[in-house]
């Protein structure tokens, strides 16, 4: 009928573009708002981290970790780097601590927190989330890694709704093999 808004695939089937579009765009608006969530979880723990600590500034370091941690990859460092400064000046066992600290959070957060948080926001399996971020961020460095989550959810769009629908809806229930 209206050949703009229909794509065909070849041997596969036709697929109405607008539904595929708002899929990966709710998928990619799902990615922003995981980052964003960590991120505020980035800036929570922090502050009580550094307060608890009694580094000065405590409140203004843990917004810029927060901040910082919507960087991917070089995020966390560059959002730790002025607490770890200026816990180092408060005293040498302060500086150690948050050092300790960042270092623990940044792993827990690399495989605890952000797989969590992305396989609810962007509907790929944690194992899929850490895999996407590495293979990303190996093949393009920091713009791979910024955009490998939004890509693999685009991804498992693109392969369940054009390449698997036809197979899926065509397969016998299980139970009926």
């Amino acid at each position: 009928e209206d050949g703009i808004r229909d794509v065909a695939v070849t041997g596969v089937q036709t697929c109405a573009l607008p539904i595929f579009l708002d899929e990966a765009i709710a998928k990619i608006g799902g990615y922003v708002i995981g980052n964003l969530a960590t991120s505020l979880i980035c800036a929570i723990a922090a502050g009580v981290a550094l307060a608890v600590t009694g580094v000065p500034f405590a409140v203004p370091l843990a917004v810029w970790a927060g901040l910082a941690d919507l960087i991917p990859a070089v995020g966390a460092y560059l959002g730790a780097a002025p607490a770890i400064i200026v816990a180092f000046f408060s005293s040498p066992r302060d500086g150690l601590i948050v050092l300790v600290y960042f270092l623990v959070y940044q792993q827990v957060e690399n495989y605890l927190i952000v797989p969590r948080v992305m396989k609810g926001a962007v509907d790929l399996s944690p194992a899929a989330v850490v895999i996407s971020t590495l293979v990303g961020g190996s093949l393009a460095g920091f713009a791979g890694a910024l955009l490998a989550l939004p890509v693999a959810a685009t991804v498992k769009v693109v392969v369940r709704d054009v390449w698997l629908a036809d197979r899926l809806s065509s397969a016998p229930p299980p139970g009926e093999r």
